[in-house]
């Protein structure tokens, strides 16, 4: 079978910074997949991309025996619950010095997985933006500042070198990796993804017992039930699994419910200092 065509547009050698890496992307077909696979060739990395489905630039996973060793890199780009099963059926061509890496919503598990299946380090990635997410055509960076950030975790056999490796992977993507751990990660996670999920949900199902909405809606309102529409209709079951596997979220719940008790009470003036020390510098 012949090598992955990578004939890419790119820039001039100077400005490449993966030149020289060899990765795998493993779920190239999907939305992340894709987005990551496209942004690493264009900074110069030899991309071979693996998909379970027939896709554009990929391979089928029954040609890992002839590509996946050659690999430095191996980026999962793979909803959890499908994670296992691909890896294991990998296992035969996973070497110890390659570094296994994923871009799971959830750390723990995952990693849990990787270090169980991969007999090499072991590196968390989390991009905190999606696949449509807007890089320019010469790796200039997403559009949105805030886009370019990557959580990194540490994981199972992971040295400070491999590490370095899957951050140097995604600053050469024009992304801004920073370090945390799995605990930090997920945790943070519960509330972006988790707390977010839980007022949504609740905010919804006060606002389908209020007779006569549409008379009495103002435009801040109305943008709120925007915002939350999108959420239901879009990310609605994305956001139940990560509701359901994630640990902390449980503890943010708790969490709502006591901060709304003591509003409830008359405790207003805490909670106002608190929320205005969000926005403070």
């Amino acid at each position: 079978m012949s090598r992955m065509n990578n004939n890419h547009t790119r820039e001039p050698q100077a400005t490449l910074p993966l030149r020289g890496l060899t990765l795998a992307v493993l779920g190239a077909g999907g939305g992340m997949g894709r987005l990551l696979a496209r942004q690493a060739r264009r900074s110069g990395a030899e991309v071979i991309g693996f998909n379970r489905r027939p896709a554009k630039d990929c391979l089928p996973f029954a040609a890992a025996a002839d590509f996946l060793p050659q690999c430095k890199v191996i980026l999962c780009c793979l909803p959890e619950a499908a994670l296992n099963e691909t890896l294991t059926s990998l296992r035969p061509w996973l070497r110890p010095n390659q570094v296994l890496a994923d871009i799971t919503s959830l750390k723990g598990p995952a990693m849990r997985i990787m270090a169980e299946s991969h007999p090499g380090p072991v590196v968390g990635a989390h991009p905190l933006f999606g696949p449509k997410a807007r890089f320019s055509g010469n790796g200039a960076g997403i559009s949105a500042g805030l886009g370019r950030r990557v959580a990194i975790v540490p994981g199972a056999r992971a040295q400070s070198p491999h590490v370095a490796l899957v951050e140097d992977l995604f600053r050469g993507m024009d992304c801004k990796p920073f370090q945390c751990s799995s605990k930090e990660h997920d945790r943070a996670m519960a509330m972006m993804q988790g707390l977010n999920f839980l007022d949504q949900l609740a905010f919804l199902s006060i606002v389908s017992t209020v007779s006569r909405l549409d008379d009495f809606i103002t435009p801040s309102f109305q943008r709120r039930l925007n915002a939350a529409k999108k959420f239901l209709h879009q990310d609605a079951d994305l956001f139940v699994t990560l509701a359901r596997d994630n640990p902390y979220v449980q503890e943010m719940g708790e969490n709502l419910l006591s901060e709304l008790r003591e509003v409830l009470h008359g405790n207003t003036e805490s909670a106002l200092a608190r929320a205005r020390s969000v926005f403070k510098a």
